[in-house]
């Protein structure tokens, strides 16, 4: 697959193929991966794995010596080896106006000085592609996104429980459009937010999130934006805790802001240059 910001062609690979690959470098899971053996039984597992394993040498991707281990492509091993062992991963999905999921998901993973690309077909297969040193994963995260010069709704930033916010939208939904407008103000939004947010729930464009992860001392650290285009403009929305209750902070914001909050998202969970598109 091509992309006007890198030309680069991928390789394909089937769900156990990705599998068997990633299991060869001791990987637990792969983010973005589907398990291509749900509720499966051992036996069948391990025939799809070695079906997988002779698919492979039929590519040329590994081979098999005298000893009889398995030994990778050494340029495929590395590629693999940065989705087994990432030192961070950038998680991006979009819906549109009803909800339905874009079926051009991505899943940028960092390591080892690369950046790897993984591109689901939909249909249970993976595409693999470097992406070059010099990417800018902010600018292309905005570009797959389509913001660009989008206002801001009116109104002001505020909190409210992810529950309300959820029951809002659905409220809406229904056409019970003052019930959720109070909702949202006695969730913790002014008035004016309260009705510039049901204005776009009504006329939704497009939403879509990025999700960063990044390896800590004992276990995986995240944090993300979410964004919702509406015919009224663009918002931020970051969701957090509080006193275990899930929240969702929400800011009206013009495409440059939006923008900076990416850049902010990518910047506090990035340890190289690569992954910030700084040089």
């Amino acid at each position: 697959m091509a992309e006007t910001t890198a030309v680069r062609q991928s390789i394909t690979f089937s769900g156990p193929e990705i599998y068997y690959l990633s299991a060869s470098l001791d990987a637990q899971m792969v983010f973005g991966v589907e398990d291509p053996f749900p509720g499966w039984l051992t036996e069948e597992i391990r025939e799809a794995m070695d079906a997988a394993r002779e698919s492979l040498a039929v590519k040329g991707a590994l081979t098999v010596d005298l000893a009889g281990e398995v030994v990778l492509d050494p340029d495929l091993a590395a590629l693999v080896g940065v989705l087994a062992d990432p030192d961070a991963t950038l998680l991006l999905s979009e819906a549109g106006p009803n909800g339905d999921e874009d079926d051009a998901e991505r899943t940028w993973f960092l390591g080892a000085g690369r950046a790897v690309e993984l591109l689901p077909d939909g249909a249970g297969s993976y595409g693999l592609a470097t992406l070059p040193e010099e990417a800018d994963f902010a600018a292309r995260i905005l570009a797959r996104w389509g913001v660009a010069a989008q206002p801001a709704p009116a109104g002001v930033p505020g909190s409210v429980p992810d529950d309300v916010l959820n029951a809002a939208r659905e409220q809406v939904a229904d056409g019970t459009v003052a019930q959720a407008r109070t909702a949202l103000e006695d969730g913790g939004l002014t008035a004016e937010s309260a009705a510039s947010l049901v204005q776009s729930f009504q006329v939704p464009l497009r939403s879509a999130s990025v999700t960063a992860l990044r390896r800590g001392q004992m276990e995986w650290e995240a944090g993300g934006i979410a964004m919702l285009e509406a015919g009224n403009g663009l918002w931020g929305l970051r969701a957090f805790e509080r006193e275990g209750r899930g929240w969702v902070e929400i800011t009206p914001c013009n495409a440059a802001a939006l923008g900076a909050k990416v850049v902010g998202v990518i910047a506090r969970f990035a340890a190289t240059p690569t992954m910030t598109g700084s040089r």
